[in-house]
């Protein structure tokens, strides 16, 4: 027995300039920009819903992470998007973006770089100004609004660079290919002012709702828009005629092409110039936008009512197009600030996990991943719905959601949540008849019509487990266990096809559906088994503790067995294998990421070591394969992979993956599935290219498992994932080199000082197995059981509450006894439980719940958060508003003092009894635990000191330090500097203080009172 003590697929890439409308960057800001720059074969340009979407490919030397002039943006099919950026310097033009024809002298490109959100690129203008363009794709995760809202920024910086003035005009234009995929569809157009933008409308004249050619949307109205200022010229028509306008006068004529025509009838285009007069060195700008309204958005069968219209959030906001349009465009700029702090903190969160390579990989994923979404509904009941770009185009598939989730999780942890209720809401409709997961909620985007014929990809291992195991990491992350119960039903009987099917999976697909169906999947038992105990947890969660248990069983009799099945132990190194029994295959265990995600913990550490030392044997030029059948790997797993892997196979990860970014040769958008030995697409017949997949959301896989959980549980940069870990796996020269509790065959009694989020956090990864004993005061019994996600700061930090049940309330000055009486156990005999030479003592004060507990053979007292001792930078006591007492803390205190004393003489009657004068002179004397920092000090001397700054405080004698806030309640801390180590400072809400003083009013100066 050991004892611890718990302590959107339209790229919206509009360019944007740093420095518009007042918005210079920052240091930080020009930091993140060079930190992201890179050769990858594309670069997104307008994304942010599934259709506006467009990207960069790479010029044909690759030159500076591609060139925007001498070749078209394109969809991610590779179909072009016309968009052409022309620059006029002094009479010359020069052109900037695009192909046109004929091509007027290219403006040299001499940078460019992404962040998660913008593509910059900087050109050198015949020597005379510098342009710079930047592409900005909103990506808003806390604001369901504006993420909804198809709208991308463009903007241009120009300024002279050798010191004299330019005449300088701009131009840009979007052509009709925008509007449909089927060149021969008509397109109709118009131009107008509304408020403060001027704009280009064109559409589909005969509009095909809810329909795509290609991939790319057959509806919707389009807006290509700049400010309605001063200089601005306009002008539709044929591309060449348009351009060539412009390129000889360097304005446009503000004519309108009457002729509606089909969009390969002289390509229509609707241009924009901006005549800027004489430009010096003062940077001058403007700001284009690109916008598809398609108000109603969404067609879903999962309302009970049949298919119906679900409309785009952004819509429910604003009365009309042109309302939308102009409020948008005018956010522009506090839109680009919270992209520049949203690219900040990716850009900080990612160097601290992963290095400067992780940096590359996770900021490519950004708008990639959003773009895939598609906001919709109402502010009341939103809905995500997601296309399964590029593989089929589903809606909202089970098992891409899954690989995407650890970004859902550092972003927002909701819109996974609104992800996964259309996928509940259709099994719950009736849109699916069978008894296990559904694969997708709809054939293909944007047609969310289910599967009520009960015909869908035949997928129950792998999306009942990721179901659950989804459902318990969004639960986990808000504390949002009422989404648990309101599933329970669905979630326990999918558990009950992975109690069924996980140990001995029958021949079947997973995710990996590409690579082709097998019997006895090794990593796709696992995830059944981690989504047992996953839903052992829900059970426990939700009340449900005779379910819980016994999942739990199952679970742990399942890991067993797997690893007796599954593992290739004689192999060189030993490794687990591709499918039972097939020694010399193997996979990515990808699956096991998932158990330290939600901290199932069912899988050994041996498991996690035993994979991280084998990968870096098998990894080819630009990755690990996924299995032995082909070179081919995938990236997302890859990524799940590094973050449950040692410093060195992370970084090994990390780094062929940042090294096919720079040397790749597919040239569209990231792909997750390519050939690991030549970086190119995977080689296989009937196998599309992969690219533009949400599921590059898996990238984030370290910053998910950094953020996941509490503290103490997050993933961290060494050895050992938690503290159950190390104990049963750090081998220790103080004992004999090997682990304190070897493989877990001791059991564990946690003491639960109290129950402050910091000191039960960690308590979840010893409940697996159910021997566990848990202890805590029972004095503060009430206060624990009344409402624990209150009092403990779960809910005040917004982390998720661990559920566990006290298996002991102990009395104070209880001698503990092995085994402890446990409830619905029979009760051990006296004369044969054994003594553990330890004492607990109730000390409420700090909080109702504080215990102190006692260590007779090493005379050491650990106090908890009753006390700290202070060091240079202070240690205040805090008392949680409307927890603490400090009547209460004192009589503790004094209890403690007059403990600690008795104890002291009994060590020194001992040493003079045994006649040893020499160790009375050093008696051994207890020592006390205290706080965060302070493993041993003297516990008389610390006492002693504390009762004096005590009677200071209730004297009004020590002065205030500072004012401040503790979970929202004003705080006040009185502070004593006297020098020495004990000097002691104490913080507590004022109405405390004066309780105190009022209860202590003429009492006596003295010592704590016991």
């Amino acid at each position: 027995m050991l004892v611890a003590t718990a302590y959107s697929w339209l790229a919206r890439f509009v360019f944007a300039s740093p420095s518009i409308r007042g918005t210079s960057p920052s240091a930080a800001d020009v930091q993140c920009l060079h930190q992201y720059e890179s050769s990858h074969g594309h670069a997104p340009l307008p994304g942010r819903v599934t259709f506006p979407y467009a990207w960069q490919r790479a010029g044909s030397d690759g030159g500076n992470g591609g060139y925007l002039a001498g070749q078209w943006p394109s969809f991610w099919t590779g179909a072009v998007t016309g968009w052409t950026g022309l620059i006029r310097v002094d009479n010359t033009t020069y052109t900037f973006m695009g192909n046109p024809n004929p091509l007027p002298e290219v403006a040299k490109q001499t940078s460019a770089a992404y962040t998660s959100t913008r593509s910059i690129f900087g050109f050198d203008v015949g020597g005379k100004v510098s342009l710079e363009v930047i592409f900005l794709s909103p990506v808003t995760p806390n604001d369901l609004i504006a993420q909804s809202a198809p709208i991308s920024y463009m903007a241009v910086n120009v300024k002279s660079t050798d010191g004299n003035q330019h005449d300088v005009q701009v131009y840009t234009d979007v052509s009709a290919e925008w509007a449909s995929s089927d060149r021969s569809q008509k397109v109709k157009w118009d131009y107008g002012p509304s408020g403060n933008v001027a704009y280009h409308h064109f559409a589909r004249s005969v509009q095909a709702a809810y329909s795509e050619v290609a991939d790319q949307a057959e509806w919707g109205e389009w807006y290509y828009a700049v400010s309605n200022s001063n200089g601005l010229t306009h002008m539709s028509g044929a591309d060449g005629d348009v351009r060539s306008k412009f390129t000889s006068t360097g304005s446009l004529d503000n004519s309108a092409d009457p002729n509606f025509r089909a969009i390969n009838d002289r390509y229509p285009v609707f241009g924009l110039s901006i005549d800027y007069g004489s430009v010096g060195t003062s940077a001058v700008n403007s700001v284009f936008s690109l916008f598809l309204s398609q108000r109603d958005s969404i067609q879903f069968d999962g309302t009970g009512n049949g298919l119906q219209p679900v409309q785009s959030l952004w819509a429910t906001q604003y009365a009309n197009d042109l309302d939308a349009l102009s409020a948008l465009y005018g956010n522009f700029r506090d839109v680009y600030n919270g992209c520049v702090s949203l690219d900040s903190k990716v850009t900080t969160d990612a160097v601290a996990a992963g290095g400067q390579d992780y940096l590359t990989i996770v900021s490519l994923a950004v708008r990639q991943m959003f773009a895939a979404f598609q906001v919709a509904g109402t502010a009341a009941n939103p809905y995500i719905f997601m296309k399964e770009i590029s593989s089929n185009g589903n809606m909202n598939t089970v098992d891409v959601i899954y690989p995407l989730m650890p970004a859902m999780l550092c972003f927002n942890p909701s819109w996974l949540k609104l992800l996964l209720d259309p996928i509940f809401q259709v099994q719950a409709d009736g849109q699916w008849p069978q008894p296990y997961a559904i694969h997708d909620i709809g054939l293909h985007f944007p047609n969310a019509t289910g599967h009520a014929d009960g015909v869908d990809g035949y997928y129950p291992l792998e999306e009942c487990g990721n179901m659950v195991i989804m459902a318990l990491a969004y639960a986990q992350k808000t504390g949002d266990t009422g989404y648990l119960s309101q599933h329970y039903a669905l979630l326990k009987q999918w558990t009950g096809f992975l109690v069924d099917m996980a140990l001995i999976p029958a021949n079947q697909i997973s995710t990996d559906d590409f690579a082709g169906a097998l019997a006895n999947q090794t990593d796709l038992a696992l995830k059944g088994i981690i989504g047992i105990q996953a839903m052992s947890i829900i059970s426990n969660m939700t009340g449900n503790a005779a379910d819980g248990a016994n999942f739990s069983s199952i679970a742990t009799s399942y890991i067993t067995q797997w690893q007796n099945l599954g593992i290739a132990r004689n192999a060189n190194p030993p490794h687990t294998t591709l499918s039972y029994g097939q020694n010399d295959t193997h996979a990515l265990l990808y699956n096991l990421y998932a158990d330290a995600l939600v901290q199932t913990h069912v899988v050994p550490r041996s498991v996690y070591e035993m994979q991280s030392n084998f990968y870096p044997t098998i990894a080819n030029e630009y990755g690990v394969p996924l299995d032995t059948r082909h070179v081919y790997s995938k990236s997302d797993w890859e990524m799940w992979c590094a973050a449950i892997s040692n410093t060195d196979t992370r970084n090994m990860f990390i780094g062929t993956l940042a090294k096919w970014i720079g040397a790749t040769s597919t040239g569209g958008p990231a792909t997750d599935l390519f050939d690991t030995v030549t970086g190119g697409y995977a080689q296989q017949a009937g196998l599309p290219a992969f690219q533009a997949r949400p599921v590059v959301g898996g990238w984030f896989s370290l910053l998910a498992l950094n953020a996941t959980g509490i503290p103490g549980e997050k993933r961290r940069h060494d050895r050992y994932i938690h503290l159950r870990e190390y104990l049963e796996c750090c081998p220790l020269p103080c004992n004999n080199g090997h682990p304190l509790n070897p493989g877990g065959k001791r059991t564990y009694l946690i003491i639960c000082t109290h129950c402050h989020y910091d000191h039960i956090g960690g308590v979840a990864q010893f409940l697996r197995g159910g021997q566990t004993s848990i202890l805590a005061s029972g004095y503060g019994r009430d206060f624990i059981e009344s409402n624990l996600p209150k009092h403990s700061y779960f809910d005040a930090i917004g982390k998720p509450t661990p559920y566990f049940s006290v298996t002991h309330w102990a009395e104070s000055f209880e001698h503990l006894r092995w085994p402890l009486p446990m409830p619905g156990q029979p009760e051990v005999p006296e004369d044969e439980r054994v003594d553990l030479g330890m004492t607990v003592i109730a000390t409420p004060g700090h909080t109702p719940d504080e215990l102190a507990w006692y260590d007779e053979g090493e005379m050491h007292l650990y106090v908890g958060d009753s006390f700290y001792e202070e060091g240079e930078q202070g240690m205040p006591i805090i008392w949680g508003p409307g927890q603490g007492d400090l009547v209460e803390w004192a009589y503790s205190m004094g209890k403690l003092l007059q403990f600690v004393k008795s104890k002291n003489a009994e060590a020194v009657t001992k040493a003079e009894e045994a006649g040893d004068e020499e160790w009375t002179v050093v008696a051994k004397r207890v020592k006390v635990g205290c706080g965060h920092q302070t493993p041993s000090v003297d516990g008389e001397e610390i006492l002693e000191k504390l009762a004096k700054g005590w009677w200071q405080l209730i004297n009004g004698e020590i002065p205030v330090y500072k004012e401040t806030k503790v979970a929202g309640e004003a705080m006040t801390w009185w502070r004593r500097k006297d020098g020495g180590p004990h000097s002691l400072s104490f913080q507590a809400p004022v109405r405390i203080v004066e309780d105190a003083r009022t209860f202590f009013a003429g009492a006596e100066r003295r010592g704590f009172t016991g």
